[in-house]
């Protein structure tokens, strides 16, 4: 077993492994979260000597697991503790029925493709990584909504790779890969906060470097594979070069944290647009095939076949008395988006591509995935407006859930449109000094800032409406 030792960086078969600083960061989670449940020690925990530090069957207070002396214990001391509500491999299956139980659609989606009975022999792997099932609890109550995202990544994911007969091995690298990826956030300062409006560069920087903090935490692992660690480490990069934390493109991305990132896409997707809008799990089709060609590339054409194995129905879901303030809300959101990808597209030829900037670029490719998005949407155009005049005027009921679902495919545009203002912005805040292109990029985000988003009223609030439009912040 690897000892740590008192330095700045530990490394495992020479690969750079966490800092005693960044393990620092997990000891005073779990002391934190000792205040609010319990957290036993299940068997003596020794320091590298061999030496008692800490005897088993004690409940540990806040000050106790601080003042560990992390520079003499084993690297995975923490597979001695048990936290109260412990992820453990049998209750894993727990919280994966737990997830199917509360959504109607995930349960009908579910029992269609037998998921618990495809996920259970994987669940059991987990018995032999005790401190990561230790982690994989702490994760769950400091990060809840990350630890949803690792459940319906893994779950969705096994079911994709059984449907293609993957090769087991490759199924069991995904399953873990999603269950896991998370982790890295745990090795953070918890003044980093995932839901904050105004990031300095700094901090920014910080939370960006947790899937780094991820693969530290596995590369050398014994019981886990590289191909693992690597797919955490490249989970949350973008085909077209705009993730992180290198900006790596296309295929030299490994498969499966491509995969990765697209399931964890559609867990968004799914959380935030379809599931307040009663959409079934099948929806998520529309929306790959809306960002297949530049962010989900091949991962995402191999979800669609499995997930329009479902048939749905798009019924509409909104009270028959606000459908016209609804239509017209459809109507000026397409105005709203018209005027953003001009001024976006603008700002592109700006730009210009004789620059070497890697930033831009990225910049760019946002702004050519925003156009490609809209023509793979198949509704968002001109045409689809005078239909939806005749379906107005006629009061064409059955085609109401259809507009819904433009509305829908509006919104994940929307969401693309404020990454992109996110970007403009870091790049803005990144690159102070003045030259051309920063000043260009300023004038853009700028000329966006000034289109006001349409403005929704309080009947329509009070509908899935308000949920879908409200402004979520995520800096991950």
């Amino acid at each position: 077993m690897t000892k740590l030792v008192a330095a700045p960086l530990r490394a495992v078969n020479n690969r750079p492994a966490l800092s005693l600083a960044e393990q620092q960061h997990y000891l005073k989670r779990l002391a934190n979260l000792s205040q609010r449940v319990a957290v036993h020690s299940v068997s003596n925990i020794n320091n590298t000597d061999n030496h008692l530090v800490l005897p088993q069957g004690r409940q540990l207070q806040a000050d106790e697991l601080n003042n560990l002396p992390l520079a003499s214990l084993e690297y995975d001391f923490d597979k001695n503790l048990h936290i109260e509500g412990q992820v453990t491999a049998d209750t894993i299956t727990g919280h994966f029925k737990l997830m199917i139980e509360a959504d109607s659609h995930i349960k009908s989606f579910s029992e269609a493709h037998h998921s618990l009975e495809r996920i259970a022999p994987y669940c059991e792997i987990l018995a032999s990584h005790p401190s990561l099932l230790t982690k994989l609890t702490c994760l769950s109550y400091c990060y809840p909504h990350a630890f949803k995202n690792a459940l319906f990544t893994a779950w969705l994911g096994v079911i994709c790779a059984e449907k293609k007969n993957d090769p087991v091995a490759q199924t069991q690298t995904l399953f873990l890969s999603a269950l896991l990826q998370g982790l890295g956030l745990l090795f953070l300062p918890s003044s980093i906060s995932l839901e904050a409006k105004n990031l300095t560069a700094e901090e920014r920087v910080t939370l960006h470097a947790y899937p780094t903090l991820g693969y530290k935490l596995l590369v050398g692992h014994k019981r886990i594979s590289d191909d693992v660690a690597r797919a955490i480490l490249e989970h949350r990069e973008n085909l077209d070069g705009s993730g992180y934390p290198t900006g790596k493109l296309g295929n030299n991305i490994s498969p499966t944290a491509q995969l990765l990132n697209v399931l964890s896409s559609l867990h968004a997707a799914y959380t935030y647009r379809l599931k307040p809008a009663s959409r079934p799990i099948s929806a998520l089709a529309s929306i790959i095939k809306m960002n297949g060609h530049t962010r989900f590339g091949r991962s995402g054409i191999k979800l669609i076949e499995v997930l329009q194995d479902e048939k749905a129905t798009y019924e509409a879901t909104l009270p028959s008395e606000v459908m016209p303030e609804f239509i017209a809300l459809v109507r000026e959101s397409f105005g709203y988006l018209k005027q953003c990808i001009e001024r976006a597209e603008s700002l592109s030829v700006a730009i210009g591509f004789r620059h070497n900037n890697s930033q831009l670029y990225a910049l760019q490719n946002r702004i050519i995935h925003i156009d490609i998005a809209i023509t793979q949407s198949e509704v968002i155009n001109d045409a689809y407006l005078r239909l939806m005049e005749h379906i107005e005027k006629n009061q064409l009921t059955h085609a109401y859930g259809e507009i819904e679902d433009t509305f829908l495919r509006m919104h994940e545009v929307v969401f693309h449109i404020e990454k992109l203002r996110q970007s403009l912005a870091v790049f803005a805040e990144e690159n102070p000094a003045e030259n051309e292109h920063v000043q260009t990029v300023r004038e853009g985000l700028q000329e966006l800032d000034r289109i006001a988003a349409p403005s929704i009223s309080a009947a329509l609030k009070a509908t899935w409406i308000g949920p879908v439009t409200s402004q979520r912040h995520d800096n991950l």
